[in-house]
């Protein structure tokens, strides 16, 4: 009997942070005000036009257009490389919806960092590609009776990061991996899957970040 999984509430939470971060970000290094917190609960055609403005914004900032030239403090990257695009991820395990959560992940990482300015397919200076090819979440212990005593997630992707402008390979991994362990029912830690779940994203999305800006 096929089980249909409800689109976990935080995942929209991370999309309306993503683009928050973006359309401030974006209205900041084109010299623009940003709109007042006010305006961000506005609804209908009002908040259609505030947000289609910030699309624009967003994008011609991504690409260079709406902004000057920006500083690469610390990272180590070529200096040509200032924008990186993050395709959504490939799924290829049978977890229905977690593409979305990574990709999310990555992009609200990169933004959090500021290092690299986000951009386009076609524009951007670099390409992160990623394929989830794991996805299993299984018992980590029983007790005595053979009752499981807790659980272990394990996530793992084929990441490559690809240098557009000299069309090369900048890094790679075949296995990036990471786990998280949570107790049902627990009364501190994590105590579900879905806390197991984000907190496996977070640590991907730091590895890859760390990896692109300073491994070199």
């Amino acid at each position: 009997m096929s089980r249909t999984r409800q689109k976990p509430a935080f995942l929209a939470d991370s999309r309306e942070r993503v683009w928050s971060a973006l359309h401030r970000a974006a209205y900041i290094d084109a010299g623009i005000p940003a709109p007042s917190a006010s305006r961000a609960g506005e609804s209908g055609p009002d908040r259609a036009r505030v947000w289609t403005a910030g699309i624009l914004i967003v994008l011609l900032a991504s690409v260079g257009l709406g902004a000057g030239c920006y500083s690469f403090s610390g990272s180590n990257l070529p200096s040509y490389i200032k924008t990186v695009v993050v395709p959504t991820v490939e799924n290829a395990t049978l977890e229905p919806g977690i593409e979305q959560e990574i990709t999310i992940g990555l992009t609200e990482k990169f933004v959090e960092d500021g290092r690299l300015k986000l951009g386009t397919t076609g524009t951007a200076d670099a390409r992160l590609d990623a394929r989830l090819t794991q996805y299993d979440n299984k018992v980590n212990n029983y007790s005595a009776s053979q009752q499981p005593l807790d659980y272990i997630l394990v996530v793992s992707l084929e990441v490559h990061l690809r240098d557009m402008v000299k069309n090369r390979e900048l890094w790679s991994d075949d296995r990036l991996t990471a786990t998280a362990v949570y107790v049902p029912g627990g009364t501190s830690g994590l105590t579900t899957e879905r806390e197991a779940r984000q907190q496996v994203i977070q640590e991907i999305a730091r590895d890859v970040v760390t990896r692109t800006l300073e491994q070199w």
